[in-house]
């Protein structure tokens, strides 16, 4: 995994931090870190989100998160979310598989007729 790889992941767990607290938990230098930073803030994978400063002495730090293009749209988690509530389906396996059938819900009958069946009802 590389460096870049490591400071996405531990925003990703921690939402926001400085590059001295992010040098400190990957056990890496803070200028390498801050290179690090800006490379991934200019590939729009992170960004700056407040400054951090006040009674102590020096420069105030900023705080960086992942941005929301990294984030990403969260769709596949909410598709299943929205259909386990419409169908009550009790189970990941369940609502998987009604999102795979959803372009076979129709059922064919003996007399040719198409019918259509709730998701999970064979």
């Amino acid at each position: 995994m590389t460096s870049r790889q490591k400071i996405l992941t531990y925003l990703k767990k921690t939402r926001s931090a400085s590059a001295r607290e992010i040098a400190r938990a990957l056990k890496l230098s803070a200028p390498n870190v801050r290179h690090h930073l800006s490379i991934l803030c200019s590939d729009g994978r992170v960004e700056p989100t407040s400054v951090r400063g006040g009674a102590k002495r020096g420069r105030p730090e900023k705080l960086y998160s992942l941005s929301q293009a990294a984030l990403g749209d969260n769709l596949p988690a909410l598709t299943l979310a929205l259909l386990e509530e419409k169908t009550n389906a009790k189970s990941y396996r369940r609502a998987h598989g009604c999102i795979a059938g959803l372009g076979r819900d129709s059922r064919h009958r003996r007399d040719g007729e198409t019918t259509r069946r709730p998701c999970g009802k064979n």
